[in-house]
């Protein structure tokens, strides 16, 4: 399971010496309800993450709120009022395209659309920190063929991070991770966790 870090990466496992690994993890996890979104929260509450979920169709003070995964788990550090480091976590799939130009014209029109929305609201949810991680996590089990979805996950991912370093905000890492046949979502969502506790670290590629 590879989680690739941002020049761009994908997910892997590299053991870290971070102090604060195996610790309680927070993470923000920003998407539309799609059946990824659902399991990927329920999947790292299981695993002792404390997850906020936010869709990108909503205002930030519509947020939503924090599913403890124990409810005597300490909050992050904060520094001047602000969250030191914070986990961002975009959940996305990928739109076949179907047939034909205008059908084709139609997806890809759909998922830039999509992506704005995605971009924005995790520009606006990273202000609030003042560092973050980043992973951006794509659905791309129904996608016959393996390639455009990867494409598009790298493509957001560096988008993600462009963006949110323009407005202001440091972004420590950037990652991207496909779901798919050869990736299946149980052994994400443990990678996951592993990443969100500071366990592990992408591996720059």
């Amino acid at each position: 399971m590879a989680l690739v870090e941002i020049s761009t990466p994908p997910l892997s496992a590299c053991p870290t010496d971070n102090p604060r690994a195996g610790t309680t993890a927070v993470a923000l996890v920003i998407g539309r309800p799609i059946s990824l979104h659902q399991d990927l929260h329920s999947g790292l509450v299981d695993q002792g993450v404390e997850v906020t979920v936010r869709s990108p169709d909503v205002s930030a003070d519509q947020l939503g709120g924090t599913t403890h995964a124990h409810p005597s788990a300490p909050n992050d550090v904060f520094v001047d009022g602000q969250v030191t480091a914070e986990t961002i976590i975009v959940t996305t799939e990928f739109l076949s395209e179907g047939r034909g130009l205008v059908a084709r014209w139609r997806e890809r029109a759909a998922q830039s659309e999509e992506n704005n929305r995605i971009a924005a609201a995790a520009v606006d949810a990273s202000s609030d920190y003042s560092t973050c991680r980043l992973l951006v996590l794509c659905d791309g089990r129904a996608v016959s063929h393996a390639g455009p979805e990867v494409h598009n996950a790298k493509r957001l991912a560096q988008r993600l991070k462009y963006e949110i370093e323009v407005d202001g905000t440091p972004v420590v890492s950037s990652s991207y991770l496909v779901v798919g046949t050869t990736s299946p979502l149980p052994e994400a969502i443990e990678a996951i966790a592993r990443w969100c506790r500071r366990e592990t670290a992408p591996i720059p590629k």
